[in-house]
């Protein structure tokens, strides 16, 4: 046991066992030995007062090989040290209540002086109720520190696991920014070997666009709002690269953008895969539209894809998958039909997150 285990509990556990334990005996006592409801009460306080010393005593003995060894709970010694403290409290008891006498002054006096063996029967049954009790006590105590134990292991368990996972999704969160800026590179060294000027504009709107989705003050949820905006900027420099065989629509109501969250950096992959993945012609434009449907955020795309794709072109809906694993346990869905390719992920709340 450790300071955080339930001496407390153990007890007011004691105390309300001892109470059943007494209303026990008088239930078993009035029906095998009618008798006055005064003597019955006089039974159930005494054999509830063996219950409640007993208890305590085993409480003490936890609590002093607690104090002086690590491991102390389910130990052969505690168990030994148990029946012999228990044993020698109620062997006072019975001497104490067999040979003193209290006279009408409130005094003791020693009434006789015999051998223990005389009392026969008696002496060995009180003995032998005592160390019948002690089992009792000890099995409820055991049955309470086992329980407290499990409850300890499963939210040790619970905290590593959300650890780790807070781990994993750090870990993902710091593999888009890279696979972003070696695109975003790729990009803009086409564009100064065709259109210094538009490359420098690109340049430009590229700053600013870091500058916001590098933010690490950033938390793992933002708002819709937040979201959509670094979209826009991506689809805005996509514009400059592509021109008209690029076009783009949102169609998220702005009331429902600030009031919902998604994972920040979400639906960005989504975009770089629709455009990677496609082909983009005057005659055959590629049309994206992100729209919200049902609690989800939809982003469909026109299915026009390229003959040759590059490898690893799925690695950012791949760890969009895992960081929404990671944050919901929701799936990210994905259909498609002969003409179109759409993917949606479930719009969040605070409340949502597992880490």
């Amino acid at each position: 046991m450790s300071e955080k285990n339930p001496y407390k509990k153990l007890a007011l556990n004691a105390f309300i066992s001892s109470c059943l334990i007494g209303l026990l005996a008088i239930a078993t006592h009035a029906l095998m030995h009618p008798k006055s409801l005064l003597w019955l009460i006089q039974i159930g306080s005494l054999i509830a007062g063996l219950f409640l010393v007993i208890s305590a005593i085993n409480i003490l003995v936890l609590f002093i090989l607690e104090n002086t060894r690590q491991k102390s709970t389910f130990t052969f010694s505690r168990y030994v040290l148990s029946f012999v403290c228990v044993s020698i409290v109620a062997g006072v008891g019975y001497f104490l209540s067999d040979h003193f006498q209290q006279e009408p002054n409130g005094m003791l006096r020693l009434v006789r002086q015999k051998p223990f063996a005389e009392d026969n029967w008696r002496g060995y049954a009180f003995f032998i109720l005592i160390l019948a009790i002690n089992s009792i006590v000890l099995l409820i105590q055991n049955l309470l520190l086992m329980k407290d134990l499990k409850n300890k292991v499963e939210l040790e368990n619970t905290e590593l696991k959300l650890k780790n996972l807070e781990a994993t999704y750090e870990q993902l969160k710091q593999q888009i920014h890279p696979h972003f800026l070696f695109n975003s590179l790729s990009t803009l060294k086409s564009l100064i070997q065709r259109n210094p000027k538009t490359a420098e504009e690109y340049l430009i709107k590229l700053s600013g666009f870091l500058r916001t989705s590098m933010d690490q003050t950033k938390p793992d949820l933002v708002t819709l709002k937040e979201e959509l905006e670094i979209c826009r900027q991506y689809l805005e420099m996509q514009k400059m690269r592509f021109g008209d065989t690029l076009n783009y629509s949102i169609e998220i109501p702005s009331v429902e953008a600030s009031i919902r969250s998604i994972p920040f950096f979400s639906i960005l992959p989504l975009l770089e895969n629709a455009i990677k993945h496609n082909s983009l012609t005057t005659k055959q434009p590629l049309d994206i539209t992100i729209r919200s449907i049902d609690g989800y955020i939809e982003v469909v795309n026109r299915k026009q894809f390229r003959e040759s794709v590059e490898q690893g072109l799925n690695s950012g809906l791949n760890n969009l998958k895992r960081r929404y694993r990671i944050l919901s346990d929701d799936d990210v869905l994905i259909q498609e039909s002969e003409n179109w390719f759409s993917v949606k992920i479930k719009m969040l709340s605070n409340e949502n997150r597992n880490h």
